[in-house]
């Protein structure tokens, strides 16, 4: 059975699916990097496909955000029982991410955030299909770990970034400050 057209429902929708391409887009850039960075020839190619990673992972929290928002809004009772995007458990995966893999090297991180970008998408793409099915408490859930993987995504991009930055400053030459 068809539930009845709904402006806002319709809002939540097309924010899964523009958080969906956001995430499958700053995964393809990630990939990008993470090959230039491996090969040793374009740094500055990676960084600037990097930047450009950060900026759609920042764009698919965004759209997920709004997506969380029309359940808070319209489901309150179902956001607010422990399965709400943003859980503490979400915030307990990334912290332990963070502690096992952050002496990873520059092309691992990249790797590490375009898979959590992928799972990002996949899960917006379910929140979708679920929210217009009427199964709303599946697609609180799904938007909620796809939260989850977003904020993974984003620690292994800054990750990358910091270790891209020391392996710059590893290249440069050694300055020599004046005396005071």
């Amino acid at each position: 059975m068809k539930h009845q057209p709904n402006p806002a429902r319709s809002a939540a929708l097309d924010a899964h699916a523009a958080a969906s391409l956001y995430h499958q887009q700053a995964a393809a850039h990630h990939h990008e990097a993470g090959r230039h960075f491996q090969s040793g020839k374009d740094f500055a190619h990676a960084a600037h496909q990097a930047s450009l990673a950060h900026g759609h992972a920042l764009l698919g929290i965004d759209m997920g955000s709004h997506a969380a928002d029309y359940y808070r809004r319209n489901h309150d009772d179902l956001a607010t029982a422990g399965s709400g995007p943003i859980t503490r458990a979400s915030v307990e995966a990334v912290e332990a991410a963070g502690t096992l893999e952050a002496g990873l090297g520059v092309s691992a991180h990249h790797a590490r955030a375009a898979i959590h970008h992928e799972r990002a998408a996949r899960l917006h793409l379910q929140a979708m299909e679920s929210c217009d099915a009427s199964d709303i408490a599946l697609a609180i859930s799904d938007t909620g770990s796809a939260c989850t993987e977003a904020q993974c995504a984003l620690f292994h991009g800054d990750e990358a970034a910091k270790r891209h930055a020391g392996e710059d400053a590893r290249r440069l030459p050694a300055i020599e400050h004046p005396a005071a």
